[in-house]
């Protein structure tokens, strides 16, 4: 009966090895006001340094990098520079890769990268928009597979829809009801803990507001 209970002892500290408890709150907590407050690149960048840091110091736990990663993408997309966008990108990759590799929740690990290859169409759209939009759908479909409650997916399938050229049934009158679709996905979204990913939502009303614009709606 003990061997049984080290057995079971130790299945249960390798499940729980990369988990966020509520102590994490402290750490975390900084970090996210520092993206909620962000405005410019250099803001992006500061917070992806933060979380970096976090990451190197926490070296079991997927979520660091995951904000990491975010903060890098939101950089390249508040970014004009092409190569510095593309910069960005890279380096949101490898702590991407990071946090995959430390038993990272699928559907945001997914979303995320999702995110990141939209952040790479927004570099060049006319010539990277087929390639990175069917990569984006790839990881938007694997995310929503893990997680149909996640918001993120909806959100990132509705920029996926908005980037896609009207010829081809995208733009922003196609798109507009899949953000409000998505917004209603993220009243109803309940992070288990309060600095667990809740990203997203007020990208998706900014993106209502876009689409409203640019239709008349």
């Amino acid at each position: 009966m003990k061997q049984l209970i080290i057995i079971l002892s130790g299945i249960l500290l390798s499940a729980t090895a990369g988990a966020q408890t509520l102590h994490d709150s402290t750490a975390y907590d900084k970090g996210l006001n520092m993206i909620a407050t962000a405005q410019t690149v250099q803001d992006y960048e500061d917070a992806g340094h933060y979380f970096g840091g976090l990451s190197a110091s926490l070296p079991k736990e997927w979520l660091a990098p995951l904000y990491t990663g975010l903060c890098y993408v939101l950089a390249s997309f508040h970014e004009t520079d092409g190569s510095l966008k593309d910069q960005f990108c890279d380096m949101a990759q490898v702590y991407l890769d990071t946090a995959e590799t430390r038993n990272a929740d699928e559907s945001e690990v997914a979303s995320v990268q999702a995110f990141l290859y939209q952040a790479r169409i927004d570099v060049s759209p006319m010539e990277r928009g087929l390639e990175y939009s069917h990569k984006a759908d790839a990881e938007i479909k694997k995310a929503e597979a893990d997680n149909p409650d996640d918001p993120r997916p909806y959100f990132l399938h509705a920029m996926n829809v908005y980037y896609t050229p009207k010829l081809f049934g995208g733009g922003d009158e196609k798109a507009l009801p899949l953000f409000e679709a998505a917004a209603e996905k993220f009243k109803a979204f309940k992070p288990e803990m309060p600095f667990m990913p809740h990203w997203g939502e007020q990208q998706n009303l900014e993106m209502i507001e876009k689409c409203k614009e640019a239709t008349g709606k």
